[in-house]
């Protein structure tokens, strides 16, 4: 008689028992702020589970969720919402505005005889910026091209300067340089008495006075 019992328990239950479709396990990556849409639901339209309900737990807290406590309906209050429909029996659990505080370990469960589970692993985080290795890749491209410019506009000078130091030829009609003309210029050199120092003063010249006398007749 027992045996007969637990074998129609058994029947039943897989009749109205509840086996939640999808993957049992995701994981979702959300930006502070960003919302959260969590859904479960059975895999067999005429499943009727007896209980819904989601946990949510992490390194601080741990959530049964819809039987909040005070203190967890001022952490969530106007962000949290929780939505039942059938056919098929579908929960869906909503979080808005969402903080670093809510990353951790969501769980759909849904009991009827025999408890079928999902689970979602939610991470927040702010938006990834470049990597280190990336900035420091692109700061050691930067300033190699920059020394390899510096060194192209060295060489530049060099090879102006060395140009504009070499002495032009003049080619000819065949487009052949001439050799430079020279001119030989004989001089002589003759051995002159030089001139006698030029005075800039005149010299004084001596004047002597005499007395002449007049005789008148």
């Amino acid at each position: 008689m027992k045996l007969v019992l637990f074998v129609l328990y058994v029947a039943l239950d897989a009749i109205t028992g509840c086996n939640i479709s999808g993957p049992e396990n995701e994981t979702i990556l959300k930006s502070p702020g960003d919302p959260l849409h969590l859904q479960c639901s059975c895999a067999d339209p005429q499943s009727k589970p007896e209980t819904i309900s989601w946990i949510f737990t992490n390194d601080k807290y741990f959530t049964d969720i819809p039987d909040l406590s005070e203190e967890e309906k001022k952490r969530y209050h106007g962000r949290l919402q929780m939505l039942n429909s059938s056919a098929p029996v579908t929960s869906t659990l909503l979080l808005s505005n969402l903080t670093e505080e809510d990353q951790g370990l969501y769980i759909c469960q849904m009991t009827s005889g025999q408890t079928s589970e999902r689970r979602f692993k939610l991470i927040v985080q702010e938006p990834s910026s470049m990597p280190v290795w990336v900035i420091v890749v692109i700061i050691i491209i930067v300033l190699l091209l920059v020394l390899l410019g510096t060194a192209v506009i060295y060489w530049r000078r060099r090879m102006l300067q060395r140009d504009s130091g070499l002495p032009q030829q003049t080619q000819g009609h065949s487009g052949q340089p001439l050799e430079d003309e020279v001119t030989y210029t004989t001089v002589v050199h003759a051995n002159r008495t030089a001139p006698p120092p030029t005075h800039t003063h005149a010299e004084e010249e001596n004047t002597e006075y005499s007395s002449i006398r007049v005789h008148h007749v």
